[in-house]
């Protein structure tokens, strides 16, 4: 097999091993519940509330298992991301900052009454665990290819398993996971433009996990169990809107460099 046939083999070896175990695991909790008298409607709201628990447990296992058989997550991989002690680019700083307040002050957001504690955090978890590992993924299997080329495979292949996530039954908010993809190609982009995995991680802290805290934008639940709720809904727009800014701010501006944290 060459190597771009084994690349397209792993991503779909990938897709479908995500959805083996998010079927069997929901099988299997639908089997116990059954055998207990509960009702579908009982059933369906479980899944609905265990959400995350059952993606996070599928990601991990299809990881491991592509990792141990394929040997995806190579060390000379994981040298690219563990040898870079570069300094931080203060634009990464000005991007993040500029993209948080943008998306805030956008969704006009109000008190979320419906605000659970528990929620947020395995939705922020959930979602930052997940952009981190899907990214990685992507990044180790596409990381000779240009940024053009990683983004069409990215939106193919997740527009492809979300859109098989939904036909079997699964809540999910689609608008979410645009902006999820944007974001896998946008933290792909911003490694491979200086090689430093540090800006990734500032992007990651400074933007995307109080953006996903705060507003939820969750792809299972969206804003339902969020501290604040959107009065303008926040879509695809906004999310393109702060990308093309930042790559705006990075392309156009000047260089400024600031000692490394």
């Amino acid at each position: 097999m060459n190597s771009k046939l084994k690349k397209y083999f792993i991503l779909f070896l990938y897709i479908v091993l995500n959805i083996f175990f998010i079927v069997a695991t929901v099988s299997v909790a639908s089997f116990f519940h059954f055998n207990l008298d509960h009702s579908l409607n009982t059933i369906q709201n479980w899944v609905y509330h265990h959400n995350w628990e059952i993606f996070i447990l599928a990601k991990i296992i299809s990881f491991l298992i592509i990792y141990r058989i394929l040997d995806v997550y190579s060390l000379n991989s994981v040298k690219t991301f563990s040898r870079n002690k570069k300094n931080i680019n203060i634009r990464v700083y000005v991007i993040s900052f500029s993209s948080f307040l943008f998306l805030l002050f956008s969704a006009n957001p109000v008190l979320n009454n419906q605000f659970e504690f528990s929620k947020i955090l395995i939705s922020s978890f959930g979602n930052i665990f997940v952009t981190i590992l899907d990214t990685w993924f992507f990044f180790i299997v596409l990381k000779k290819e240009s940024v053009t080329r990683i983004a069409v495979i990215i939106s193919f292949t997740q527009i492809l398993f979300f859109t098989i996530l939904f036909k079997i039954g699964l809540h999910v908010h689609i608008s979410n996971v645009a902006s999820n993809i944007l974001n896998y190609i946008f933290l792909i982009y911003l490694f491979k433009l200086n090689k430093n995995i540090n800006e990734v991680i500032i992007y990651l802290v400074i933007f995307l996990l109080p953006i996903k805290l705060i507003l939820g934008l969750d792809t299972f639940w969206n804003n339902e169990f969020s501290l604040l709720t959107s009065q303008n809904e926040i879509n695809i727009t906004h999310h393109v809107v702060a990308i093309i800014g930042s790559l705006v701010y990075i392309t156009y501006f000047k260089k400024a460099v600031i000692k490394e944290i």
